[in-house]
């Protein structure tokens, strides 16, 4: 299922031990690429790119190009003699599938279940700093105008104020550096002049002033984006 350049590129990324590719005793450590949870990955080859797959799993592709497609619903799980690698690829009983549920067994077997929470969750809404803002809101709006403000539930902002969830962010310290200055191309000065442009410009003239898309202008304006920053005073 892989063209034959894929496999030199492949194996090109590999660290193979000095007993050859019949061992069945050492890990054979991938040098490519990794993920933010520390395993390999390499770009899918043309066919898979077209079905959508922009890159795969380094011990999937080293499983696949031995044993051949992956059932659906199967996971290439680890199984290393020394400790499991996420680095590892050797196919020689290095590796193994199983299931989701097989997978979470093992870890925990192990001892290597990892508990994710707040802006670690894959599909978390908020972010650290919308829970400052949360909090900071508590004796100025309701727990509903809280809940719309964020595109949240209203029990959601009881959790919070009541400290059930997110329950690692401390309440009495600011963050340090707002998520949103770490990905957004826009200083607070210019943040508070697009919102004191509200209702004088459209979305798109805006977006345009300040070299951002209408929607991002958009989230400003109600507040859904840099919604920690406090309002001006007045002018």
């Amino acid at each position: 299922m892989y063209p034959e350049d894929f496999h030199r590129r492949f194996w090109a990324k590999v660290a193979l031990c000095l007993h050859g590719t019949g061992c069945a005793a050492c890990c054979w450590l991938w040098q490519g690429a990794k993920t933010g949870n520390g395993y390999g990955c390499i770009w899918a080859p043309p066919a898979l790119r077209q079905e959508g797959v922009r890159y795969i799993a380094a011990p999937k592709a080293a499983w696949e190009m031995r044993h051949g497609r992956v059932p659906p619903g199967l996971w290439v799980l680890h199984n290393c003699p020394m400790g499991d690698n996420p680095l590892c690829v050797n196919t020689n009983g290095h590796l193994w599938l199983g299931t989701a549920r097989d997978n979470n067994h093992d870890m925990m077997q192990k001892g290597r279940q990892i508990f994710l929470h707040g802006e670690d969750v894959r599909h978390a809404k908020l972010t650290e700093p919308d829970i400052y803002a949360i909090c900071a809101l508590r004796d100025a709006l309701s727990q509903d105008a809280i809940a719309q403000r964020f595109g949240i539930a209203q029990t959601t902002v009881g959790d919070i104020l009541r400290g059930e969830k997110w329950r690692h962010v401390r309440r009495d310290t600011p963050p340090r550096r707002p998520h949103a200055e770490q990905v957004a191309t826009l200083t607070r000065d210019q943040v508070y002049a697009i919102r004191r442009l509200q209702g004088t410009m459209t979305e798109a003239k805006a977006a345009a002033r300040f070299g951002v898309s209408g929607s991002q202008i958009g989230r400003i304006w109600k507040r859904e984006c840099w919604a920690w920053l406090p309002e001006e005073e007045n002018r």
